[in-house]
């Protein structure tokens, strides 16, 4: 689950695999997001190889086409990540943006 909600953010956000990990070791809310500790932080190879697995087996469309059909029930799409937490409630709010507004999911880390 940990290299999927990785994947996603790469793509979200348009990292690279270098600077996926690098945002993976200076950016405490991504780390808590995708559920890593800084012990477990994979390298910039393994995410080339998650992706190639999911390339190879055709799964990266049925993955997006699954979190778009939940989000279509509600009136969103996957388009466009942002990310960000409160200190004081220590909240991750995620904001989803479709064409009219942005729907922002609340949860605790």
């Amino acid at each position: 689950m940990a290299m999927l909600r990785v994947h996603l953010m790469q793509n979200g956000f348009g990292y690279s695999d270098p600077a996926m990990e690098e945002a993976l070791y200076e950016t405490t809310i991504l780390r808590q997001f995708a559920g890593l500790g800084l012990e477990r932080i994979p390298d910039e190879t393994t995410f080339l190889n998650f992706r190639r697995l999911l390339e190879k087996h055709e799964l990266a469309a049925g993955v997006l086409a699954v979190i778009n059909g939940y989000l279509g029930d509600r009136g969103l799409s996957l388009r466009q990540l942002a990310i960000s937490c409160s200190a004081s409630t220590r909240k991750l709010h995620i904001s989803i943006r479709d064409n009219s507004y942005i729907q922002q999911a609340t949860s605790s880390v």
